[in-house]
């Protein structure tokens, strides 16, 4: 009977403290694979921008052109620290070299939301000049409101160089060219008692000269 009884009791007491657990489940598979998307998005953003600032010329301005961004190579080409270009204005590299109004067109072509690319010859701290491939990105808000302009420049200098001094080649061969033709049409105007005159001449002063 006590053993009864104490069995009676345990049983009293389990029913009336037992707890009751209620589990509820949810699938979360959907967002596990948005997370992993946006981590593996994030990744690859990181490693573009890693890339880009190694080989590019990247700034941020305003819709004013004021600087508040400016990367590594952007200083080091520039000869500038980062100190010194925040807050200022982009034309702190302007080199005049370029008229007003290919200014007017950069500046037209951004501001209306439009991405501008081109080459300019910018100058450096040091007084030097240097040569890029632009491009500026106009960036939006979220109500499409423009708030600032990317700017990503690949350094060109060895090219625009070599370009230069390939035209002034080809400017002086142009030039020799043309006096080869101008001694040619003085030769066929010229008979042939006055070329023996004239070559004596310029045998005689050659001879003159070196005696």
């Amino acid at each position: 009977v006590l053993i009864a009884s104490v069995q009676f009791w345990l049983l009293a007491a389990t029913r009336l403290f037992s707890l009751h657990w209620i589990a509820i489940e949810f699938d979360i598979t959907e967002r596990k694979r948005f997370e992993e998307t946006i981590a593996e998005q994030n990744k690859n953003l990181r490693e573009i921008t890693d890339a880009l600032n190694e080989s590019s010329l990247v700034s941020v301005t305003d819709t004013k052109g004021i600087i508040f961004n400016a990367n590594k190579k952007f200083c080091e080409i520039s000869g500038y620290t980062e100190k010194e270009l925040i807050g200022k204005p982009h034309n702190i590299v302007n080199s005049n070299y370029h008229s007003k109004a290919f200014w007017a067109d950069v500046w037209q072509t951004i501001s209306s939301g439009m991405v501008w690319q081109g080459e300019i010859k910018n100058k450096a701290k040091n007084g030097s000049y240097y040569w890029v491939n632009s491009v500026i990105y106009p960036i939006r808000d979220l109500n499409g409101k423009l708030i600032r302009y990317l700017s990503i420049r690949h350094e060109i200098t060895a090219k625009k160089e070599s370009e230069e001094r390939e035209a002034q080649l080809n400017a002086e061969l142009v030039a020799q060219q043309h006096a080869l033709v101008e001694i040619s049409q003085l030769s066929n105007d010229i008979d042939t008692s006055d070329k023996f005159n004239l070559i004596l001449e310029i045998v005689t002063e050659t001879l003159n000269c070196e005696s």
